[in-house]
């Protein structure tokens, strides 16, 4: 069903504000194309999500929401917000399909949980098809149904849509309608498809390994038996999921996403009773990040949303960079949740604080229309909060120019176990193209919740290619590790 923006809005509204409740799960979130990333006059508060989860964070409650799937820009941008992306699994499965007697076996992707079938005779979808209506150029088969006396008993093979998993269930749903034993699907392109869960003994092959299995299908009588699923690690773990978004969100003051959970192939439970079923999407890594959300504050019943959102981020495992474009579509990297209920130091922010960003993108009579909060905003253009001076757990900017600087002020508050610390700056993955100085380099603490100020005076050297510098800064000592990543982007 497709809710209306002010229905979303009084949903979340009425969550946060009557419900009072101390974390909320959101999957909304509205696309973006190309004009309206260059629309800078209508961000945050004109979202249905952004604007209900505003009154959330005036309240106490942290929104964890969803950064989209398969779109080119991540969804749900406001900084009040906890945006979630996703993570490849840390385990791959694998099928094993024989061919023939002479037992030459090809591997394929799904999840089959199946025991092994018998060798079963062989045939293509497009030999049994029942031609009654139609094909469309989209999916060859979704009109179509297949002719079950040819099929029964029988393994069918055909093509797939590229990596359309619709189209693949699809399919299997056809064959198993016929009483086809499984099903064989084969996907074009050079990339291996993904491994998804059949309702039957099922394997999908990749275009190479399905080029072997089409012709053998032309060879007299062929059989073939598909084998249970094999699981293995992941050389990959953890890097984003196939379907994350393109890239971040231009008009996003800060990294999104925030964080990034697992989101690929979750086994979760089904409406249906008694029934498990295998997910993937950032709802699902949402969902999961939610749950985090509430473990610590479980912990930390006192500890503010963005505090907590900030213990979160900070602890992030690092994830696997393999383009340029990555180190901002994954924002800290990998949640952990263990590691988030003892941070060290947090980067904390007020109500008030958020208010006064607002006034500073020029937004404070939206947010007095909205919230009825005209009394509490301070009047003077000196009492407002610019992006690079509010005190986020990322660092992001975008520069024009040949060599432009920027400079970040930032406060991070003492929560750590050990009342006496010093922290020491550090900086991981920095780009060479980037100078980069903190003042000062030595932060010391001699009792909980003091807080301590300081500045990152950022310098592009030289501009590559792509636009985006990055850089990780680390506040460290014998205990902890509090990483902050830093951005920067090219400003066409």
């Amino acid at each position: 069903m497709q809710q209306s923006p002010l229905w979303r809005y009084k949903a979340i509204h009425r969550a946060a504000v009557l419900d009072k409740v101390d974390v909320l799960n959101i999957s909304w979130g509205s696309s973006y194309d190309e004009e309206m990333v260059k629309d800078e006059s209508e961000i945050y508060l004109y979202d249905s999500v952004g604007a209900g989860t505003f009154s959330g964070i005036m309240r106490g409650t942290l929104a964890c929401v969803a950064a989209g799937n398969n779109c080119k820009y991540v969804t749900n941008i406001s900084p009040w917000n906890l945006t979630v992306g996703a993570c490849n699994a840390p385990t791959l499965f694998s099928t094993q399909v024989f061919l023939g007697s002479n037992r030459r076996h090809v591997w394929g992707f799904s999840m089959n949980q199946f025991e092994d079938t018998a060798f079963c005779p062989l045939i293509s979808f497009e030999t049994a098809m029942i031609n009654e209506i139609p094909a469309t150029e989209s999916s060859p088969y979704s009109p179509m149904r297949l002719d079950s006396q040819k099929v029964r008993g029988k393994i069918v093979v055909g093509p797939t849509d590229g990596d359309n998993m619709q189209d693949a269930i699809r399919m299997v749903k056809l064959a198993i309608k016929a009483g086809a034993v499984g099903s064989i699907l084969i996907k074009h392109g050079v990339d291996n498809p993904k491994s998804i869960t059949f309702p039957q003994p099922g394997v999908w092959m990749s275009e190479r390994a399905g080029e072997k299995i089409m012709k053998y299908l032309k060879s007299m009588s062929p059989v073939a038996k598909i084998c249970t699923s094999t699981e293995f690690p992941n050389k990959h773990y953890p890097a984003l999921a196939q379907f994350s978004p393109q890239r971040s969100n231009p008009l996003a003051d800060f990294t999104k996403p925030d964080i990034c959970a697992i989101g690929e192939r979750v086994l979760v439970a089904s409406h249906k009773k008694g029934k498990y079923c295998v997910v993937s999407g950032t709802s699902i890594a949402t969902a999961l990040v939610s749950g985090v959300v509430a473990f610590v504050k479980s912990i930390h019943p006192n500890w503010s949303p963005s505090a907590i959102k900030s213990a979160i981020m900070t602890t992030a495992q690092e994830m696997e960079v393999k383009t340029v474009t990555d180190v901002e579509r994954f924002g800290s990297g990998l949640i952990s949740p263990l590691k988030a209920i003892d941070p060290g130091l947090v980067y904390d922010l007020t109500e008030m604080d958020y208010v006064l960003f607002m006034k500073g993108k020029g937004e404070e009579v939206r947010v007095s229309e909205l919230y009825d909060v005209e009394l509490m905003i301070p009047q003077g253009p000196e009492q407002s909060i610019q992006p690079q001076d509010f005190n986020y757990p990322s660092f992001r900017a975008s520069l024009e120019g040949t060599n432009p600087e920027i400079v970040f002020r930032r406060k991070v508050k003492h929560v750590g176990l050990i009342a006496f610390s010093t922290y020491h700056v550090q900086f991981s993955n920095k780009s060479k193209l980037l100078k980069v100085d903190v003042y000062p380099r030595e932060l010391s603490f001699d009792n909980d919740d003091q807080e301590k100020s300081f500045k990152v005076r950022v310098r592009v050297r030289k501009w590559n290619e792509d636009g985006l510098l990055a850089a990780t800064l680390v506040w460290t000592n014998e205990r902890y590790t509090v990483r902050t990543p830093i951005i920067v982007v090219r400003r066409i």
